[in-house]
């Protein structure tokens, strides 16, 4: 009986080392201290091969991270984009990689879908880490100073630590803040036909005395012969209005002849509408990472305005793009659905 029985757990294992060998996953398993492959499987070899990745532990480590979930890209004619799940196992003694082919035929199907939300709460979960981590580090360090030398501190050195807690709290009340209002002004009301050029006059008008009192000029180019209705929720087209205009004012700071243009124009299904200003442009480094939530590179930034401004503009079944050159000015432009009873003009 006891001979049946290893010979049943040899047959089990050498079923799984076939199996794990055979498998359409590419699965890597690094000692992580000793930078050693300690397993790879056939499928994880030909992927490696095509991403032109050797089979060495440093080199997979440096291009492939770890700890983070993302999509790698061959460079080659015959390109293939490979997803990538990394994880370190408890103690970091090892590194664990999940390879992925994803070919074309499952583009946007659940698999992508769900590989996408996995990487976009890694990135979240990494702000917050990151948001939450340091202040509260830095509150423990500072109370465990003030505890151990308490008798010996003055009564202003005592109030001057807990200030440094206080502010470090205060820093993480703003993020708290931050998170709630993304999530409230990322609501929307019903989904109605608005006549777009009636908002943007609303907007200009809101904006109209800090416009004077830079000396910016403003034109507004979207006077369509006849209305031109478009999809969306009012308040929310406000809000995106506003972050565009707002962040075309504080990008014409120090520029001169400073200037702003709001355009439009009219497609079968869309209504393209374009802000163009004049001012800094933004670095070729830092588009890719602006509607990114919490990103931003003012000193009184929140970094949550585009990211709130796409995440409506997606709701309204429309998008926001952005295109820049540094010194040359930027030009945002907001794409709506056209409501089923609009009428075919232009909007120039």
């Amino acid at each position: 009986m006891g001979r049946f029985d290893e010979d049943c757990k040899a047959c089990i294992c050498n079923f799984i080392d076939t199996s794990i060998k055979y498998l359409p996953i590419g699965i890597i398993v690094i000692d992580y201290r000793n930078k050693n492959i300690r397993f790879m499987n056939q499928r994880a070899e030909q992927l490696l091969k095509h991403l032109d990745i050797g089979f060495n532990a440093e080199e997979i480590i440096k291009k492939l991270g770890c700890g983070k979930s993302k999509i790698v890209e061959d460079i080659s004619e015959g390109k293939i984009k490979v997803a990538v799940l990394s994880y370190l196992d408890i103690g970091n003694n090892y590194a664990w990689y999940f390879m992925y082919e994803i070919k074309e035929d499952i583009i946007n199907t659940s698999y992508e879908f769900e590989l996408n939300c996995m990487l976009k709460m890694d990135f979240l979960l990494s702000i917050i880490r990151h948001e939450l981590g340091n202040p509260l580090n830095a509150i423990k360090v500072t109370l465990e100073v003030l505890r151990e030398s308490f008798d010996k501190f003055s009564r202003e050195k005592k109030i001057e630590y807990l200030e440094r807690s206080l502010e470090e709290i205060r820093h993480m009340e703003l993020l708290l803040r931050w998170l709630r209002d993304y999530k409230l002004q990322g609501r929307l009301n019903d989904i109605i036909p608005v006549r777009l050029k009636d908002i943007a006059h609303e907007v200009y008008k809101l904006t109209e005395a800090e416009l004077s009192s830079k000396k910016i000029q403003f034109f507004l180019f979207c006077e369509p012969k006849n209305d031109v209705l478009v999809w969306g929720d009012p308040q929310a087209i406000r809000i995106v209005l506003l972050n565009v205009i707002k962040n075309a004012i504080e990008a014409l700071e120090g520029v001169p002849n400073p200037t702003i243009s709001v355009s439009g124009e009219l497609g079968n299904k869309y209504l393209y509408l374009m802000i163009r200003d004049n001012g800094r442009g933004i670095p070729e480094e830092i588009l890719p990472k602006i509607f990114t939530p919490l990103f931003t590179t003012k000193k009184e930034g929140s970094g949550l305005g585009l990211a709130i401004s796409k995440n409506l503009m997606l709701k309204m079944g429309g998008n926001i793009t952005v295109k820049s050159e540094k010194g040359e000015g930027t030009e945002v432009t907001l794409i709506f659905r056209r409501a089923e009873n609009a009428k075919n003009t232009s909007c120039r």
